[in-house]
């Protein structure tokens, strides 16, 4: 038959609980749960969506610790609305948040102001990482833009 919405609710407890086993009883070694994504940095439908579920997942007594934000940019992000939507993590019962993946592709710069500018976005996502507390986990994506997209 068919299984649904609350298979994300079963695969969180399932990996807890492996992990849990895995540990052999040391609390340490218990392996933290975090649903990542893309497309979710800013408000949006999807990262509204995200956020439902993931405390409705929450208030089931389903074990997530984190969310993790796949961070693929192109171009200036909107700033203002990542900030909005962190707040709202940041207020949730969540425990940690990540930026699992980072990059920032520029398709229209000059030569010149190509670094600077991809730099800078850089700049501004790192600066606005540590206004959280709840961030824990930097992760860049990519070894060069070249590897990138």
């Amino acid at each position: 038959s068919q299984i649904g919405y609350e298979f994300f609710g079963l695969a969180f407890d399932w990996a807890k609980n492996a992990t849990v086993v895995a540990s052999a009883g040391d609390p340490q070694r218990v392996a933290k749960t975090f649903y990542i994504d893309y497309s979710i940095e800013e408000e949006n439908s999807k990262s509204d969506v995200v956020f439902d579920r993931i405390m409705a997942l929450l208030a089931n007594g389903n074990p997530i610790d984190g969310i993790g934000f796949q961070s693929h940019f192109g171009g200036t992000p909107n700033f203002a609305s990542i900030a909005a939507n962190w707040q709202r993590f940041q207020d949730s019962p969540i425990q940690e948040m990540a930026i699992s993946e980072l990059d920032v592709f520029q398709t229209e710069c000059t030569v010149s102001g190509f670094y600077d500018n991809q730099a800078a976005i850089y700049a501004s996502i790192a600066g606005l990482f540590k206004s959280y507390s709840k961030f824990r986990y930097f992760t860049t994506w990519g070894l060069s833009d070249k590897y990138s997209w």
